[in-house]
C-alpha cells in the first residue's frame, strides 16, 4: 500500500479488516452509523478536520474480521434506529456523507447496541473511538518524515501559482495532519525534517500543533 492517499495524508492499515462506527457530531445530538475499511480515511472523507468535527471520545468502533460481518452489523444498527433518522449536517462533504446513515437523540442506545451485538459476534470493540485513533496515528508516525517533506515541496509549488498558503491543498493537509496528532496528544513536530519546521516557521512565524 502507498503511504499516502490522494490528498497526501499518511496512511498505513492492513488489508482484510472492516469496521463499523457510531460517532457523534461534537456538541450535538446527531451521530453517524457507518462502515469503513480504513476509519481514518473514511472520517476524513466526511470532514477533513474530522478530529474536531466528531466527538470520538463519545464514539465507538467495532472491528470485524470480514466485510460481510461489518456490513451485517451496520445494517442491523441502521434498521434498529431507523425511526431516529436525521438530516446530514451541512458541513459534511455531500457526496461522501452517507445521507441515510445519520441519526439523532439516541447515541447512548446506539453505542450500547453496537457493543452488545459486537460482543455476541466475538468482534473487538474500541471504545472510545479516540483511543483507536491515537493508536493508529502513532503507528503511522514513521511515515511523517518523508510525507511532510514531499508535502512542503508540493505546497511551495502550489503557493507560487495560487493566492497564498490558504489556497494550497498541500498546506492545508500539513495543518490537518499536525492538528490531528495534537488532538490525540501526540507531538510530532520533533519528528519532522528541518526543511518542514523551517517552512512552518517562515510561513506562520510560529507553529502551534
Amino acid at each position: 500500500m502507498d503511504d499516502q492517499d490522494r490528498s497526501g495524508f499518511p496512511r498505513q492499515l492492513a488489508r482484510g479488516r472492516a469496521f463499523v462506527y457510531v460517532i457523534p457530531r461534537r456538541d450535538d445530538t446527531v451521530f453517524k452509523i457507518g462502515f469503513a475499511r480504513d476509519p481514518i480515511e473514511r472520517w476524513r472523507s466526511l470532514h477533513r478536520r474530522f478530529f474536531r468535527f466528531f466527538d470520538l471520545d463519545l464514539g465507538v468502533l467495532v472491528e470485524a474480521r470480514r466485510v460481510v460481518e461489518a456490513r451485517t452489523l451496520e445494517r442491523e444498527l441502521l434498521k434498529r434506529f431507523g425511526a431516529y433518522a436525521a438530516l446530514q449536517p451541512l458541513e459534511v462533504v455531500a457526496q461522501r456523507g452517507g445521507a441515510g446513515e445519520w441519526r439523532r437523540g439516541v447515541l447512548d442506545e446506539a453505542v450500547a447496541a453496537a457493543v452488545e451485538l459486537a460482543g455476541a459476534a466475538g468482534m473487538p470493540v474500541h471504545r472510545p473511538a479516540a483511543r483507536w485513533l491515537r493508536m493508529h496515528l502513532a503507528e503511522r508516525r514513521d511515515l511523517l518524515y518523508a510525507w511532510s517533506s514531499r508535502m512542503v515541496e508540493q505546497a511551495e509549488a502550489e503557493i507560487a501559482y495560487l493566492s497564498g498558503a490558504g489556497a494550497s491543498p498541500a498546506a492545508r493537509a500539513i495543518d490537518d495532519m499536525l492538528d490531528a496528532y495534537a488532538a490525540v496528544g501526540i507531538d510530532v513536530v520533533p519528528d519532522l525534517p528541518a526543511r518542514v519546521t523551517t517552512w512552518l516557521a517562515r510561513r506562520d512565524g510560529t507553529h502551534e500543533a
